[in-house]
């Protein structure tokens, strides 16, 4: 608001600052509050403007100066700006706050780089030195285009102008208004702009068409003008607002405000409320219209005074979750009728991400009191799992299998969580600077962080090591979205830009600018189209890579901090934290994403895209019915393989979320193996068929694993160290026992020995290790990799190895190989479930001592940091010894290994032998072999990578329905 008594609202719509005479005072909006004053000695302020971010204000008045102030912590003069020869009337921050424009009294539109102190070329509005431009031309009014690059004015001089100063072009003039212009700004398409004149009209000029103008009529002269996507209101002097249809023109509503004079219109932030300032320093907040939006979800129900931070759609697309501020403040709809389900209780502070697991079933969410929190969906009274940290969690995601939680914290701490164990790994990720504003998962390997370095980084999480970068964005990036095929991904950041990713060439492909700082982005569910947010409340859908330009979803003028697209994309669900913040709900603009063939009004739609290929046999499908009779609910059908489908449901429940209403429809099918194609068909007497897509998804029955065995038997012939005869035997004999189960729990088994000399040195091992680890193409996620090492284990320098055949003390770090950096590194590769067998001295440790009892740390520190999907069973603890028996042929491990794969370990009867079992029969009967032979302990242990709820139970060998006994022998070594 420019004028005699001046206003501006923050960005975020907390505060507003009035100026009068010399004195700018700062207000809380809500309470009232004065926060902050200004006195400005021998001046009179006559405009005010934020900085986009709020962190500045400027103002301007009679002097011809301009000043910045940084204020919400303290009153700091960070700028004077002098230059202007007569009054200053109105300035403007440019969209990335580095630029502020005035409009003065001298006649002039200057732009100036306000941080360094500089007019841009004092000569920028006098058009290449041409003087006299704007004669007699007192400039009122000025603001920037979405982009920054344009600057609108208008003035006592009737014209409207607009100037690409950027290119410094000359400014280009529209001219039919008859009275001084009070007011211009940009629509937010940036090919608009608004006026309001003293010649009882508003105008909206089109830059590329200036011959075309729409007028909007008024009853007396119009002092101000706001703008909501499809309306025009209209602020009269004498105190009237009019609200315009934005298309037919036509006038809705006309109310009085009570204003003598009324100067100024500014639209909340969510495009509900409207503020208007009078002469006499009043401000009325006013419920100008209801039918703006559609509403389903009243965010008054999370708490009137609050706002959202947050929002997540479960993924059977039948739950919007809204996450806020205060009491009370996580709640979940029925994303079909608005209906509230359950409101989720345990913690009191502000809710700053949450997110479904993969499956729907549980909900994390993290919070400001420092912990993140596990819920069951359904189960909203306490959590199941609590996590406390030492800072804040500004962002959470789910792994692609549900198992691992990323959590980016306020000190750019990336924490891996994994919470079906209850256990934080004891590896973490660390940003190069400030803190982790976002985080999400690519696949179950690799992961997206972004924050305050500019750079969005791409990680193997798994080896804690950086893979690529992507450099692009000149702020700090605040939010990320991958595509459904994960092909992209979207960005948004404080330099107002959403950015499209081809993230594996490390390309930007598209990048559309916002008027702010970017908060939310999403990808609609064909991936087809981006849903991005900011902090002016601008929501806008666009197409990566499309000649068609960004549209303007709505202007809510208050900070859009979510946005997600319904899961048919109709729809987008907005989000803001602004105090009395709602989750709104907005027509996209598109059409459903599965609807082919429309009848006039009525059409039958999928409810989500069917899946191409399926592994379960039956099938649920959804769609709805819009636009129809209710009688005509009954005549819509399913077909599978062009047959109708009998029995499943027809919901009677009228979807109010809709505006032509609605039915849900709900049918299971049983697929056949192979090809199966289904439709939604509504059939109605003597007219065609109204038919929805046509989909295929292919039923493949899940076939077994394949089983990949590598075994190494090393034989060292040094001195250095005691001859091991029967390692050779280990691996053989073990390899031959495995490629029995082929045909039985795997469908092929794949067995690889490694017992020679050549094969069995240090550097072919490693070699060997690299090999199998480039085998990700042939070794799938659902098979079994097996790995079994029998021979010495050692400490070298700290770390555990196993000694190659041509190992040597003088040497040992170059004829040893590392167990964790050139084994586990390199099966971490691999997406596959790993049994790794570990035969050896010492295996359950890395260090070398002569301790009795050792201790925790000691004893799992070999165990740490295995691959995913890994479980690692060794032969002994790390002060033990293994041990050999000539009668045996085989060490004791090994041997109770054969017995187990035979059967002995099989304690159920039914004709398998998991991971457990091994393990159990193990852990019973190596100890009790080498106890009878030495008087010595041999204990196993076994660590696994995950929970072990998910990997002890793996089937590892089928024996039929018999099992074999075998005789107590006793261990010799």
């Amino acid at each position: 608001m420019d004028g005699e008594d001046a206003t501006a609202f923050t960005p975020d719509g907390h505060f507003f600052a009035l100026a009068h005479h010399k004195t700018i005072q700062v207000f809380n909006r809500l309470s009232g509050k004065l926060v902050r004053e200004i006195t400005i000695p021998r001046k009179e302020i006559r405009t005010l403007a934020f900085s986009p971010d709020g962190t500045y204000l400027a103002a301007a008045g009679n002097a011809g100066s301009i000043w910045v102030w940084n204020w919400p912590t303290e009153i700091q003069l960070v700028a004077s700006l002098p230059g202007h020869r007569k009054d200053v009337n109105s300035i403007a921050f440019s969209p990335d706050g580095n630029y502020i424009a005035s409009g003065s009294d001298d006649e002039t539109v200057r732009v100036w780089e306000w941080r360094k102190r500089s007019e841009i070329r004092q000569q920028n509005l006098s058009i290449k030195g041409v003087k006299g431009w704007f004669q007699n031309n007192h400039i009122r009014s000025v603001g920037f285009s979405p982009d920054g690059r344009q600057v609108v004015c208008g003035g006592t001089d009737e014209i409207v102008w607009v100037w690409p100063w950027l290119e410094n072009s000359s400014a280009t003039a529209f001219e039919g208004h008859s009275g001084d212009i009070n007011q211009v700004l940009f629509l937010p398409d940036g090919e608009s702009v608004m006026s309001a004149s003293d010649d009882k009209t508003v105008r909206i000029w089109s830059l590329s068409n200036p011959d075309y103008v729409r007028t909007f009529p008024a009853e007396d002269d119009v002092s101000a003008v706001a703008y909501q996507p499809g309306y025009v209101l209209l602020g009269q002097r004498n105190g009237l607002i009019r609200v315009h249809n934005e298309v037919t023109k036509d006038t809705i509503k006309t109310f009085d405000t009570g204003h003598r004079r009324l100067r100024g219109l500014t639209l909340s932030r969510d495009g509900w409320y409207l503020l208007s300032v009078g002469t006499e320093k009043a401000v009325y907040i006013w419920e100008w219209a209801s039918g703006v939006e559609q509403k389903r979800l009243q965010a008054a129900n999370i708490d009137p005074r609050q706002g959202v931070e947050c929002l997540a759609i479960s993924p059977d697309s039948r739950l919007v979750l809204a996450g806020g501020r205060g009491t009370n403040n996580l709640r979940s709809w029925q994303a079909k009728d608005g209906r509230q389900i359950h409101t989720y209780k345990g913690f009191r502070r502000v809710v700053k991400s949450m997110e479904f697991s993969p499956n729907g079933q549980f909900l994390a969410i993290s919070s400001t009191d420092s912990s993140v929190y596990v819920y069951e969906t359904n189960r909203p009274d306490q959590p199941v799992y609590k996590l406390r940290l030492p800072v804040q969690t500004i962002s959470l995601d789910f792994s692609p299998d549900g198992q691992w939680l990323a959590l980016g914290r306020s000190d750019g701490i990336i924490s891996l969580w994994d919470w079906t164990a209850a256990r934080t790994s004891t590896d973490s990720l660390k940003m190069p600077v400030g803190s982790v504003e976002c985080v999400r998962f690519y696949d179950n390997k690799f992961l997206v962080s972004s924050g305050n370095s500019q750079a969005i980084i791409v990680w193997d999480w798994r080896l804690r090591s950086i893979k690529n970068r992507l450099i692009g964005h000149t702020g700090s990036v605040y939010t990320l979205a991958f595509s459904p095929d994960k092909q992209l991904m979207v960005s948004g950041g404080t330099d107002n830009s959403a950015r499209v990713w081809n993230w594996e060439q490390k390309r930007c492909i598209d990048t559309v600018i916002h008027q702010s700082w970017v908060r939310s982005v999403c990808f609609s569910t064909d991936g087809q189209y981006v849903v991005s947010s900011d902090q002016n409340g601008t929501i806008l859908r666009w197409a990566p890579q499309s000649p068609e330009p960004p549209r303007t979803i709505a202007a809510t003028c208050k900070p859009i901090t979510a946005v997600r697209f319904s899961p048919d994309r109709q729809y987008i669900f907005s989000g803001s934290n602004e105090p009395g913040g709602r989750v709104s709900v907005w027509w996209s603009g598109l059409p459903p994403v599965v609807m082919d063939t429309e009848e006039g009004s009525v059409y039958v739609s999928w409810v989500g895209q069917p899946p191409a290929q399926i592994s379960a046999p039956t099938y649920t499908a959804h769609a709805l019915l819009i636009g129809a009779d209710p009688a005509l609910k009954d005549s819509v059908k399913l077909y599978l393989n062009a047959q109708p489908v009998t029995g499943g449901k027809t919901l009677e429940t009228r979807s109010i979320n809709r505006p032509d209403g609605g039915f849900d429809l709900e049918k299971s099918v049983q697929l056949s193996e192979g090809t199966n194609t289904l439709q939604w068909r509504m059939t109605r007497t003597g007219l065609p068929d109204v038919v929805s897509s046509t989909y295929t998804i292919r039923y493949t029955p899940p076939s077994k694993p394949n089983l990949f065995v590598f075994a190494f038997g090393i034989v060292n012939q040094s001195s250095d160290l005691t001859p091991l005869l029967y390692t050779v035997p280990d691996a053989i004999e073990l390899a031959e026992a495995l490629k029995q189960q082929r045909g039985k729990l795997f469908d092929e088994v794949d067995v690889q020995t490694y017992t020679t000399s050549a094969e069995t040195s240090c550097q072919k091992i490693r070699e060997t290790f690299e090999e199998i680890g480039q085998m990700g193409d042939k070794i799938l996620p659902k098979d079994l990799l097996i790995v079994f090492i029998s021979g010495h284990g050692q400490t070298v320098r700290g770390a555990f190895r196993i000694a190659g055949s041509d190992y040597s003390n003088r040497k040992a770090s170059t004829t040893s190989v590392d167990l964790h950096r050139e084994v586990f590194a390199q099966l971490a590769e691999l997406e596959c479930k790993k049994l790794i067998l570990l035969d050896a001295c010492h295996s359950g440790d890395a260090k070398f001592g002569s301790r009795t009892t050792p201790s925790v740390e000691d004893t799992q520190r070999i165990l740490a940091n295995l691959p995913p999907q890994s479980v690692l069973i060794t032969s002994s603890k790390g002060d033990e010894s293994s041990w050999e028996d000539k009668s045996w042929g085989h060490g004791a491990f090994t041997k109770a290994l054969l017995e187990a794969i035979e059967g002995r370990a099989n304690k159920n009867d039914d004709q398998t032998t998991t991971v457990r079992e091994l393990y159990k029969y193990l852990e019973q009967t190596v100890p009790t072999m080498v106890q009878s032979l030495k008087n010595k302990p041999q204990t196993p242990l076994l660590k696994a990578s995950d929970a072990n709820s998910q990997l002890d139970k793996i089937p590892l060998f089928w024996h039929g329905s018999t099992t074999k006994t075998y005789p107590n022998q006793p261990a010799k070594h």
